[in-house]
């Protein structure tokens, strides 16, 4: 091969290699903080559970006190009788009451800083190594991952609300920190203020950087946030038409389309399509035993099954007869070595190297999960792995933590339909 082909090639491969790197981080960043959320989320539902006698309490308190209220009596006698309600449990109620407070409407923020401590560091060092380019115009959010990045190596509680000058024509003053990208269930666990229009003078770093690494992940996931050089997470606007190239081959389109590209053409000659397919529905319709309008809605019944054509079945059995037998491990082992579909299993890392033998240990794995395991009938087939291997490979690396499973290639893999029936049948 020529140098300057296997250079290209190379750089190719790099390219391709560096961009499979970086979905494989990004995905890394959003599985760790979504994890965080779901034991939160967890959390919560156990704590309900274990306060709920607490909750009971409190309500049975206010029913006492509300009693009191709407006795009979002078203001003075009903005043006192809810102070001798309150009188000797009133700090305990009060701490009840903000406890519950806290987790109030089912908000499982407060429990994130208990599955924290250990995925900081990651967190952090994606925001470093990772180079992230908004799709809007906010900049709010960079900012904010720029403070946090600061302030990394601080451990304190609070954090000043704060941050050095982004110009030259600022310096010398200190900037407030803008928090328009908290979000309300946020803001009294970043600010310690439930009024969102109080000054902000300080934020608490833990739930700060909960809630900035939070709004990374959503904004990934939502392409408002972009990685440059990704597959997965890259700028969607680089794959629009600019608008230059559309001046330039808008006509050659809508002349090879068949439609007009003007603009009130085009609208009277859909409008035209639609009103000619409002028109047969219309007319059609009292004809159509399919079709019928409940309450002003149209409702379509199901279809009936036809009946088999004939010589259906006397076809499938000679399909049988001719039909060249395959082996279903032969079959696995030819479809994977076509379209490689074992890249969707073992860990996001993809550190398959710390598996021996990974294809094959996939292969036997989906063998033996999706079919009933059969003792091996010839001697050159691979003999199978131990139950615990197997069981082993099945948890740590086919689940749905890990990557999807088999039922979920058929839309991801992009395979000629007759590449594998071809092979399959025999008729190569």
């Amino acid at each position: 091969m020529p140098e300057r082909k296997r250079l290209t090639l190379a750089g190719a491969l790099i390219f391709k290699q560096v961009a499979r790197a970086l979905d494989d981080v990004t995905d890394m960043f959003i599985r760790q903080v979504n994890k965080m959320h779901h034991k939160a989320e967890e959390a919560l539902m156990q704590y309900q559970v274990a306060h709920a006698d607490r909750t009971d309490a409190l309500i049975a308190v206010l029913r006492e006190i509300t009693l009191a209220y709407k006795a009979e009596g002078s203001r003075e006698e009903r005043l006192t009788l809810i102070e001798t309600l309150l009188e000797k449990e009133a700090d305990q109620i009060l701490a009840q009451c903000m406890a519950h407070e806290a987790v109030a409407g089912s908000n499982h923020l407060s429990f994130l800083p208990l599955f924290y401590s250990g995925r900081r560091s990651t967190l952090f060092l994606f925001l470093e190594s990772v180079s992230l380019i908004s799709t809007t115009q906010d900049r709010v959010l960079f900012d904010a991952i720029a403070f946090l990045l600061a302030h990394k190596g601080l451990h304190c509680k609070w954090l000043a609300a704060s941050h050095a000058p982004l110009s030259e024509d600022d310096r010398g003053s200190l900037n407030p920190l803008d928090l328009s990208f908290v979000a309300d269930k946020w803001w009294r666990l970043v600010t310690g203020n439930k009024d969102r229009g109080a000054v902000v003078e300080r934020i608490e770093r833990r739930y700060f950087e909960l809630c900035v690494f939070s709004n990374v992940m959503l904004e990934l996931k939502s392409g408002d946030l972009c990685v440059p050089g990704s597959d997965q997470f890259s700028d969607y606007r680089k794959e629009l038409v600019s608008k230059d190239e559309f001046e330039r081959g808008v006509a050659l389109y809508g002349e090879q389309a068949g439609i007009p590209v003007e603009g009130p053409l085009f609208i009277a000659r859909l409008r035209g399509q639609l009103e000619a397919a409002a028109k047969r529905a219309n007319d059609n319709f009292p004809a159509n035993e399919y079709l019928r309008i409940e309450n002003g809605e149209p409702v379509l019944k199901r279809l009936q099954r036809k009946p088999e054509p004939e010589g259906l079945s006397r076809l499938e059995q000679q399909l049988v007869e001719h039909m060249t037998h395959v082996d279903i491990v032969d079959a696995l082992s030819d479809t994977e070595h076509w379209l490689n579909w074992s890249r969707f299993f073992g860990p996001i890392s993809g550190h398959d190297a710390k598996l021996e033998n990974p294809r094959e240990r996939y292969l036997i794995t989906t063998f033996c999960l999706w079919l009933q395991p059969l003792r091996c009938s010839h001697a050159s087939q691979p003999v199978a792995p131990g139950r615990d291997i197997t069981s082993w490979i099945l948890s740590r690396r086919i689940n749905p933590m890990c990557g999807p499973k088999p039922s979920t290639l058929t839309p991801k893999v992009k395979a000629p339909p007759y590449l594998v029936w071809r092979i399959c049948w025999g008729s190569n």
